[in-house]
Protein backbone atom coordinates (compact mmCIF):
# COMPACT_ATOMS: atom_id res chain seq x y z
CA UNK A 1 0.00 0.00 0.00
CA UNK A 2 2.58 2.55 1.17
CA UNK A 3 4.70 1.82 -2.46
CA UNK A 4 1.40 2.50 -4.49
CA UNK A 5 1.32 5.95 -2.74
CA UNK A 6 4.71 6.46 -3.29
CA UNK A 7 4.17 6.03 -6.77
CA UNK A 8 1.18 7.81 -6.88
CA UNK A 9 3.08 10.90 -5.18
CA UNK A 10 5.83 11.02 -7.66
CA UNK A 11 4.05 10.51 -10.09
CA UNK A 12 1.97 13.99 -9.61
CA UNK A 13 4.97 15.49 -8.38
CA UNK A 14 6.11 14.49 -12.44
CA UNK A 15 2.95 15.54 -13.82
CA UNK A 16 3.59 18.97 -12.08
CA UNK A 17 6.78 19.43 -13.75
CA UNK A 18 6.22 18.30 -16.97
CA UNK A 19 2.89 21.20 -16.95
CA UNK A 20 5.63 23.73 -15.67
CA UNK A 21 8.17 23.16 -18.14
CA UNK A 22 5.14 22.93 -21.39
CA UNK A 23 3.35 26.00 -20.43
CA UNK A 24 1.71 27.84 -23.38
CA UNK A 25 4.14 31.30 -22.86
CA UNK A 26 7.23 32.21 -21.67
CA UNK A 27 10.52 34.86 -22.38
CA UNK A 28 13.68 34.33 -21.91
CA UNK A 29 16.85 36.37 -22.55
CA UNK A 30 20.87 36.27 -23.31
CA UNK A 31 22.90 36.32 -20.78
CA UNK A 32 20.07 36.31 -18.35
CA UNK A 33 21.62 38.60 -16.27
CA UNK A 34 25.55 39.12 -15.24
CA UNK A 35 28.37 41.68 -16.14
CA UNK A 36 28.39 42.66 -19.71
CA UNK A 37 30.73 44.84 -22.08
CA UNK A 38 29.96 48.40 -23.20
CA UNK A 39 29.08 47.06 -26.56
CA UNK A 40 26.61 43.97 -25.75
CA UNK A 41 24.02 42.75 -27.68
CA UNK A 42 21.21 40.56 -26.45
CA UNK A 43 19.01 37.66 -27.37
CA UNK A 44 15.80 37.48 -26.37
CA UNK A 45 13.30 34.52 -27.44
CA UNK A 46 9.59 33.48 -27.16
CA UNK A 47 8.27 30.54 -26.53
CA UNK A 48 4.86 29.57 -28.25
CA UNK A 49 2.37 32.12 -28.13
CA UNK A 50 4.94 34.30 -26.70
CA UNK A 51 6.57 34.15 -30.65
CA UNK A 52 4.48 36.97 -31.19
CA UNK A 53 5.65 39.09 -28.77
CA UNK A 54 9.04 39.17 -30.47
CA UNK A 55 7.36 39.51 -34.05
CA UNK A 56 6.09 42.95 -32.24
CA UNK A 57 8.84 44.29 -30.69
CA UNK A 58 9.75 47.75 -31.10
CA UNK A 59 6.29 47.82 -32.72
CA UNK A 60 3.64 46.99 -30.75
CA UNK A 61 6.27 46.20 -27.75
CA UNK A 62 9.05 49.02 -27.44
CA UNK A 63 12.23 47.78 -25.94
CA UNK A 64 14.77 49.64 -23.59
CA UNK A 65 17.30 49.78 -20.91
CA UNK A 66 16.59 51.60 -17.94
CA UNK A 67 19.40 52.77 -15.39
CA UNK A 68 19.38 55.27 -12.78
CA UNK A 69 18.63 58.55 -14.85
CA UNK A 70 19.60 56.74 -18.41
CA UNK A 71 17.39 55.28 -21.02
CA UNK A 72 18.60 53.04 -24.23
CA UNK A 73 16.35 52.22 -26.57
CA UNK A 74 17.38 48.29 -28.31
CA UNK A 75 17.12 47.86 -32.02
CA UNK A 76 16.11 44.59 -33.49
CA UNK A 77 18.85 43.91 -36.00
CA UNK A 78 17.92 40.20 -37.00
CA UNK A 79 14.98 38.11 -36.02
CA UNK A 80 14.45 33.92 -36.51
CA UNK A 81 11.98 31.44 -36.30
CA UNK A 82 13.07 27.94 -34.88
CA UNK A 83 10.96 24.59 -35.93
CA UNK A 84 9.29 24.02 -32.77
CA UNK A 85 7.67 26.96 -30.79
CA UNK A 86 10.56 29.25 -30.64
CA UNK A 87 11.11 32.24 -32.11
CA UNK A 88 14.20 34.96 -30.97
CA UNK A 89 15.75 38.39 -32.04
CA UNK A 90 18.94 40.03 -31.57
CA UNK A 91 18.68 43.58 -30.34
CA UNK A 92 21.37 46.00 -30.00
CA UNK A 93 21.57 49.17 -28.15
CA UNK A 94 20.97 52.27 -29.90
CA UNK A 95 23.43 54.71 -27.94
CA UNK A 96 26.09 53.62 -26.18
CA UNK A 97 25.69 52.09 -22.60
CA UNK A 98 27.08 54.04 -19.59
CA UNK A 99 30.15 51.74 -17.73
CA UNK A 100 29.15 51.23 -14.10
CA UNK A 101 25.37 51.72 -14.84
CA UNK A 102 22.81 49.06 -13.91
CA UNK A 103 20.32 48.44 -16.49
CA UNK A 104 17.00 46.66 -16.35
CA UNK A 105 15.58 45.46 -19.53
CA UNK A 106 11.66 46.67 -19.88
CA UNK A 107 8.89 46.29 -22.76
CA UNK A 108 6.18 48.74 -23.08
CA UNK A 109 3.00 47.14 -22.88
CA UNK A 110 4.46 43.77 -22.05
CA UNK A 111 1.32 41.77 -21.01
CA UNK A 112 1.96 41.28 -17.50
CA UNK A 113 0.38 41.90 -14.35
CA UNK A 114 4.28 42.51 -13.21
CA UNK A 115 4.63 45.56 -14.93
CA UNK A 116 7.12 46.50 -17.84
CA UNK A 117 9.82 44.44 -16.65
CA UNK A 118 10.70 41.19 -17.70
CA UNK A 119 10.44 38.76 -14.62
CA UNK A 120 13.09 35.57 -14.68
CA UNK A 121 13.37 32.74 -11.96
CA UNK A 122 16.87 33.00 -10.20
CA UNK A 123 17.41 29.43 -8.92
CA UNK A 124 19.17 30.74 -6.11
CA UNK A 125 16.48 32.46 -4.31
CA UNK A 126 13.68 30.80 -5.80
CA UNK A 127 11.90 34.01 -6.95
CA UNK A 128 11.14 35.77 -10.56
CA UNK A 129 12.96 39.00 -10.70
CA UNK A 130 13.68 41.42 -13.52
CA UNK A 131 16.43 40.85 -16.03
CA UNK A 132 19.53 43.48 -14.88
CA UNK A 133 22.96 43.73 -16.09
CA UNK A 134 26.05 46.25 -14.92
CA UNK A 135 28.19 47.85 -17.80
CA UNK A 136 31.78 46.58 -17.29
CA UNK A 137 34.85 49.41 -18.26
CA UNK A 138 35.14 46.82 -21.09
CA UNK A 139 34.90 47.24 -24.95
CA UNK A 140 35.94 44.38 -26.88
CA UNK A 141 36.15 44.56 -30.57
CA UNK A 142 37.66 41.61 -30.76
CA UNK A 143 36.41 39.06 -33.21
CA UNK A 144 36.10 35.37 -31.72
CA UNK A 145 38.04 32.82 -33.44
CA UNK A 146 37.74 28.91 -33.81
CA UNK A 147 40.69 26.94 -32.37
CA UNK A 148 38.31 24.03 -33.37
CA UNK A 149 35.44 23.82 -35.54
CA UNK A 150 32.47 22.27 -34.54
CA UNK A 151 32.98 18.11 -34.71
CA UNK A 152 30.05 15.66 -34.39
CA UNK A 153 30.55 13.65 -31.50
CA UNK A 154 27.02 12.49 -30.06
CA UNK A 155 23.53 11.89 -30.68
CA UNK A 156 21.09 11.99 -27.36
CA UNK A 157 17.36 11.30 -27.53
CA UNK A 158 14.58 10.95 -24.81
CA UNK A 159 11.35 10.23 -24.18
CA UNK A 160 9.38 12.07 -21.84
CA UNK A 161 5.48 12.72 -21.00
CA UNK A 162 4.78 15.36 -23.37
CA UNK A 163 7.18 14.03 -26.44
CA UNK A 164 10.96 13.45 -27.25
CA UNK A 165 14.28 15.23 -26.97
CA UNK A 166 16.57 15.05 -29.67
CA UNK A 167 19.99 16.44 -30.05
CA UNK A 168 22.96 16.48 -31.91
CA UNK A 169 25.69 17.08 -30.45
CA UNK A 170 29.01 19.27 -31.24
CA UNK A 171 32.38 19.65 -29.92
CA UNK A 172 34.07 23.19 -30.57
CA UNK A 173 36.30 25.31 -29.05
CA UNK A 174 36.48 29.31 -29.50
CA UNK A 175 38.84 31.93 -28.70
CA UNK A 176 36.81 34.84 -27.48
CA UNK A 177 37.38 37.84 -24.94
CA UNK A 178 33.09 37.40 -24.83
CA UNK A 179 30.68 34.89 -24.38
CA UNK A 180 30.14 33.65 -27.73
CA UNK A 181 26.82 32.39 -29.93
CA UNK A 182 26.48 30.15 -32.46
CA UNK A 183 24.84 30.97 -35.80
CA UNK A 184 23.73 27.48 -37.25
CA UNK A 185 22.00 26.66 -40.12
CA UNK A 186 20.31 23.77 -40.55
CA UNK A 187 19.75 22.84 -44.63
CA UNK A 188 17.09 19.78 -45.45
CA UNK A 189 18.35 18.19 -48.76
CA UNK A 190 15.20 16.91 -49.42
CA UNK A 191 12.98 20.05 -49.16
CA UNK A 192 15.52 22.75 -49.69
CA UNK A 193 14.34 24.43 -47.12
CA UNK A 194 17.10 26.27 -44.61
CA UNK A 195 16.65 27.57 -40.62
CA UNK A 196 19.17 29.46 -39.05
CA UNK A 197 19.28 30.30 -35.04
CA UNK A 198 21.47 31.71 -32.61
CA UNK A 199 22.42 28.52 -30.11
CA UNK A 200 24.72 29.36 -26.78
CA UNK A 201 27.42 26.71 -25.53
CA UNK A 202 26.83 24.42 -22.64
CA UNK A 203 29.79 24.72 -19.99
CA UNK A 204 31.32 21.63 -20.97
CA UNK A 205 31.73 23.70 -24.74
CA UNK A 206 29.20 21.35 -26.30
CA UNK A 207 27.18 22.60 -28.67
CA UNK A 208 23.52 21.03 -28.34
CA UNK A 209 21.73 21.39 -32.02
CA UNK A 210 17.91 19.73 -31.82
CA UNK A 211 15.03 20.08 -29.67
CA UNK A 212 13.78 19.41 -26.10
CA UNK A 213 10.58 17.62 -25.07
CA UNK A 214 8.33 20.92 -25.49
CA UNK A 215 10.66 23.47 -27.80
CA UNK A 216 13.65 23.63 -29.70
CA UNK A 217 15.36 25.70 -32.78
CA UNK A 218 15.92 22.60 -34.93
CA UNK A 219 13.60 19.65 -35.58
CA UNK A 220 14.43 16.57 -37.69
CA UNK A 221 12.47 14.25 -39.90
CA UNK A 222 13.69 10.82 -39.84
CA UNK A 223 13.11 10.51 -43.58
CA UNK A 224 15.58 13.50 -44.93
CA UNK A 225 19.15 13.93 -44.97
CA UNK A 226 20.46 17.22 -43.32
CA UNK A 227 23.29 19.36 -43.80
CA UNK A 228 24.40 21.88 -41.54
CA UNK A 229 27.46 25.12 -40.83
CA UNK A 230 28.21 28.02 -38.08
CA UNK A 231 29.56 30.92 -37.75
CA UNK A 232 30.44 32.68 -34.84
CA UNK A 233 29.51 36.17 -33.47
CA UNK A 234 30.42 37.19 -29.42
CA UNK A 235 27.85 38.76 -27.02
CA UNK A 236 30.07 41.97 -28.19
CA UNK A 237 28.66 41.82 -31.68
CA UNK A 238 31.45 40.91 -32.97
CA UNK A 239 31.97 38.37 -35.84
CA UNK A 240 34.22 37.65 -38.89
CA UNK A 241 31.20 37.04 -40.89
CA UNK A 242 32.65 33.99 -42.07
CA UNK A 243 30.79 30.61 -42.09
CA UNK A 244 32.39 27.11 -42.00
CA UNK A 245 32.27 24.63 -44.31
CA UNK A 246 28.60 22.20 -44.79
CA UNK A 247 28.73 18.88 -42.63
CA UNK A 248 26.32 16.19 -43.23
CA UNK A 249 23.93 15.24 -40.34
CA UNK A 250 21.71 12.57 -39.63
CA UNK A 251 18.48 12.66 -37.36
CA UNK A 252 19.57 11.65 -34.31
Amino acid sequence: MMKYLITIILSLILSNQVYARCSSSGIWTYPSDGEISQNSIFIIEGFSRSQGIIDSLNIRYPMYLQADGHTVRLEVVETHKGMFLLTQAILKPKSKLLPGKTYILKIRNYPTWEGQSIKQWNSENGRNEAVTWKVSEILDVDSPEWIMKPKLVDKKTALYGCGPEAYSVFDLKIKDNSRSLIKTELYNIETNQSTTYYLTLEENGKLNVGHGMCSGAFRFNKENNYKIRFSLIDLSGNSDNKWTDWLAIENP
